[in-house]
Order: structure tokens, then C-alpha cells, then sequence
């Protein structure tokens, strides 16, 4: 879909992610971008209108009458671009999130009103996730159990705008195995130090079905 806004002719796709409580990070860096792409991140971050009215440039005389300012049209047009920019911005937010910008009256007021909402919350959020990721052990579940979560909590963090190399996660999965896994992670880091996490993965469920095995004779 396109919103078009035929009196300036811009051709703007509309957004496939909407602003919600979880996405803050990802929704913010891809709305800039399309702001910038567009020429239009001015009208969100540092509006600075023309003047309305453009004065007269020659001084009146006594023989004739004196000329009042006229409407520019460069304000005109910034004018419908800056509520066109408003209207696109607050098309990418779900009908919760738009709550929190019912009283603003320009897309600058929208950009500071979720920032100030949102990113002390991001900020936690990506906290809890760090933590979540290092302390989670395995315990009693299933190895691909365990696996999943620390995928998708590396997941959450990516959309959080934080990156977790393979290095780290390996670590952060080996750090938290319970102690009949102390020799394969011995091994594990010693020969595999080009390893990734798909190689470990592997791996771990080859060991825990040996462990298994073990444990049934």
C-alpha cells in the first residue's frame, strides 16, 4: 500500500511495523530512515518554518499606497508537508501507542512524546534481556528447550537494537549446562575455536542423548 499526497506528489510506502510497547528501537531507526530517505526528517527533529508572509521590498511613497505583506507560498507548501509528515508518523503507531500523542499538535511534539515514553523503558527492557540471556541455565529441560530460550531471548535483543555475537552466545549457552556437561564444554573450547552456534547446537544434542543413554543402563 502507498500513501499518496497528490498536491506535493510524494509516493510514500506505508510502514509494515507499527510502534508498540516491545519495538520501540527497531520501529524508531526505521522510521528515521525513511524520514531521511524522504528529505522529511527536518519537519520531526528540527522543524524551522518560512516566514508566512512576504513583505514588500520597495518602500511606499507619498504618491503611492502603501502594499500589505502577502502569504508566501513557500510556508504554504512546508505547511501541508509538516501535517502530511504528522499524519505519516502517526500512521505507524498501533491505537494504544497513539494515546500517548492525543494532545500533540505536530510530528515534533509526536517524536519527543514517544521518545521520552519509550526509551527509558527500551532501556530496561535490553537490561532484563542481558540478564536473562547470561543466567538462564538449562536445569531439568530438555536440551532444545533450553536452546530455544536463549535464542529467542539473543532474538529480543536484536530487535532491541543489541547485537550478541556467536562468541557470546556459546559462552552464555556453555556457562549455564549443569556439571555432567564439564568435559564436552572442556573439549568444545579447546578444538572448536572457529566454531558457531550451529555447530554447538548440534553437538548438545548429540551429548544429551548419550547422557541419556548412559543414564537408562
Amino acid at each position: 500500500m502507498t500513501i499518496v499526497f497528490t498536491n506535493l506528489n510524494f509516493h510514500i510506502p506505508s510502514f509494515s511495523i507499527k510502534l508498540d510497547r516491545e519495538n520501540y528501537s527497531l520501529w524508531c531507526t526505521t522510521i528515521i530512515s525513511a524520514f531521511e530517505c524522504f528529505d522529511l526528517e527536518s519537519f520531526v527533529f528540527n522543524p524551522s518554518p518560512p516566514a508566512e508572509t512576504i513583505s514588500p521590498t520597495a518602500e511606499p511613497t507619498p504618491s503611492t499606497t502603501p502594499t500589505t505583506p502577502t502569504l508566501n507560498p513557500e510556508y504554504n507548501t512546508w505547511k501541508k508537508r509538516y501535517r502530511f509528515v504528522l499524519l505519516w508518523l502517526e500512521s505507524t503507531l498501533i491505537e494504544r501507542c497513539l494515546a500517548f500523542v492525543a494532545r500533540s499538535s505536530s510530528s515534533h511534539e509526536d517524536w519527543l512524546t514517544l521518545k521520552r515514553t519509550f526509551q527509558a523503558q527500551t532501556c530496561a527492557k535490553r537490561m532484563a534481556l542481558r540478564t536473562q540471556l547470561q543466567t538462564l541455565a538449562k536445569g531439568s529441560s530438555l536440551m532444545i528447550d533450553y536452546l530455544d530460550r536463549k535464542r529467542q531471548t539473543t532474538d529480543s535483543l536484536v530487535d532491541n537494537l543489541t547485537l550478541v555475537s556467536d562468541d557470546d552466545l556459546i559462552t552464555y549457552i556453555l556457562q549455564d549446562l549443569d556439571s555432567s556437561y564439564n568435559s564436552f564444554t572442556s573439549t568444545f573450547l579447546m578444538y572448536s575455536a572457529t566454531a558457531i552456534v550451529d555447530d554447538l547446537i548440534g553437538l548438545l544434542i548429540h551429548k544429551e542423548a548419550h547422557i541419556d543413554a548412559d543414564l537408562t543402563r
